[in-house]
């Protein structure tokens, strides 16, 4: 079931994202259809939700598998005749335009008088309640048999803890999945579809529970998963941390299976940029507020120190070739606008693009000519090579007629948060990609003879069955300081997992001690994490914890943490 809640999840996401180009081509639709694209992508995060706080919930009662299937086959269908009014674009009117009015107006009348059931947006609505009321049904209860003795939760006593709409919003739904199914009864007796009630559960299984063949793109991503799969390499024979119990103690995770990815929808090209996040990379927001399911969305969220650079380096400049249509192809490559960043007091702005299906990503560069004409300079991550130099990120791509490097922009920052942040953004949905980068385009930051961090301190830090690398760092220039855990084995290791600004901590009395030989605790700690629904470990109290691999390690790591006290003091 948790293969069909992500397939779920992609969908309702690449719906949301094809529908956003229906905005720039029928205005007088805009509300609805912007209303559609926020419940949709409410909706990817209902079922991902699911999937990562529950993924066993099918074994606590029979209902709640039903009525989550019941939700998953509705919406199949329904996003199904989405991607249908989707390839409707494919045609071209005399006067060169797409028929978008036409399409979204057929798609109207097939599910309201057709199929005789709710609009689009009507259904979107109740699927979400429905699956907000299942989740909340839910919370607080645990998954392991020996803390439930005593409190069953059996498909009786469901029914005293299960929100009041459930039972309404269950009636909705299968009256609404028996009307889709005749729907397609009936226009598979008319040759219309190939689809039919006893054809649309058999591939609404196939679809969802079996894997379908993908092109081989590299590794696959690494958002899917609580912390990265291979936490670091192994130490070598003959180290102090080498024993013939490592690999029992510490496995590496599996291969994870490649998701399904469906064919991005026919579509047009587009006159605005696709659907952006709520939360931007400065307090200049996008004009959507529509919340978007990646870690990057909740990177830049003001909630950290202004440590600001002693040492400015030259302004912000470009070196690409500006393109007046890529707004066009990123919409219609399904991209979406993750979050954004403001340099030269905004007259330029980074933005960076994800693609769901594959977690392909895009650096995109706003400026505007000597007329106010906008500029726009894109280009993948993946051809991107990032070197720290000072107060400045220069980002290098390869010249392939001369097989050398070279200079398409530098982004010059005040801030040494800011710069931190948009580094790791960078290299983790870098990373996260699944095109393969080139060897010589491997980032480089911490790089002391052009100015940049010190390490004041490494060591083991255990999250369950994983170890990661936990580095402290202070920054020559201003004295920022900061942690950032990375991990220990696999190809991952040059990818920051989290990292957390403790500038305006290391001074503050009691903000940290150690609980036992092993274990260091923090009073206040605010993480940045770079993949999908990972967290730190924490106490019942609610406080970060450190459980270091070695003693000494959580011996001198608090040593050096008072020690930067006492200097600050």
């Amino acid at each position: 079931m948790a293969q069909s809640l992500a397939r779920s999840a992609q969908d309702a996401t690449e719906v949301a994202a094809g529908l956003q180009i229906f905005l720039d081509h029928i205005p007088q639709h805009n509300t609805d259809i912007y209303e559609c694209i926020q419940e949709l992508i409410a909706l990817g995060n209902a079922f991902s939700s699911l999937e990562i706080e529950f993924p066993e919930y099918h074994r606590l009662s029979s209902r709640i598998a039903e009525d989550v299937d019941l939700v998953l086959r509705s919406f199949y269908l329904t996003q199904l005749r989405v991607r249908g009014m989707f390839g409707e674009t494919r045609y071209v009117k005399f006067t060169g335009e797409r028929p978008y009015r036409r399409a979204w107006e057929d798609l109207s009348e097939e599910l309201k008088r057709k199929e005789r059931g709710p609009g689009l947006l009507s259904r979107l609505e109740t699927y979400s309640v429905f699956m907000q009321d299942i989740i909340s049904s839910l919370k607080g209860y645990s998954l392991d048999p020996q803390k439930n003795i005593g409190n069953t939760f059996s498909d009786s006593s469901r029914q005293r803890i299960e929100p009041g709409s459930i039972p309404a919003n269950r009636t909705r739904i299968t009256r609404l999945l028996e009307r889709q199914e005749a729907f397609d009864d009936q226009s598979e007796e008319l040759s219309f579809s190939p689809v039919g009630k006893t054809y649309a559960i058999r591939q609404f299984h196939h679809y969802y529970y079996h894997p379908q063949p993908f092109p081989q793109l590299g590794r696959p991503p690494l958002a899917h998963f609580p912390t990265f799969p291979f936490p670091g390499p192994s130490p070598q024979p003959g180290s102090p941390a080498w024993s013939d119990e490592w690999d029992k103690r510490f496995p590496p995770a599996p291969d994870p299976p490649h998701p399904w990815a469906p064919q991005s929808p026919t579509l047009s090209n587009s006159s605005q940029p696709t659907v952006s996040s709520s939360h931007t990379m400065s307090s200049h927001s996008s004009d959507s507020h529509i919340s978007v399911n990646h870690w990057g969305t909740q990177v830049f969220d003001g909630r950290h120190g202004r440590t600001h650079f002693q040492t400015f380096g030259k302004p912000t400049r470009y070196y690409g070739r500006p393109d007046h249509t890529v707004l066009h192809h990123l919409a219609a490559e399904n991209f979406i606008e993750i979050c954004k960043l403001p340099f030269d007091g905004a007259t330029i702005y980074a933005r960076f693009y994800w693609r769901p299906s594959d977690h392909r990503a895009r650096l995109l560069l706003t400026a505007a000519d000597l007329y106010s004409q906008a500029l726009h300079f894109c280009i993948p991550l993946t051809a991107l090579k990032l070197v720290r130099n000072g107060s400045v990120l220069q980002l290098y791509r390869q010249n392939r007629e001369i097989n050398e490097l070279e200079l398409w922009a530098s982004l010059s920052f005040t801030i040494y948060e800011e710069l931190v942040l948009f580094y790791c953004t960078f290299t983790a949905m870098k990373s996260q990609d699944w095109k393969k980068s080139l060897q010589q385009l491997q980032d480089y930051f911490h790089q002391m003879n052009r100015g940049g961090e010190e390490e004041q301190f490494s060591g083991q830090v255990e999250d369950g069955s994983y170890l990661h690398a936990l580095r402290l760092y202070v920054d020559s220039d201003c004295g920022g300081v900061r942690l950032e855990a990375r991990a220990l084995r696999g190809p991952m290791i040059k990818t920051p997992i989290w990292t957390a600004f403790i500038t305006n901590y290391v001074g503050a009395t009691n903000w940290i001690r150690r609980l036992d030989a092993k274990t260091v605790q923090l009073r206040a700690l605010h993480p940045y994490v770079f993949c999908h629904g990972y967290s730190l470990p924490r106490s019942q109290s609610g406080h970060f914890q450190l459980r270091f691999s070695e003693k000494d390690d959580s011996k001198n790591f608090v040593e050096i943490v008072k020690n930067l006290r006492r200097e600050v003091g």
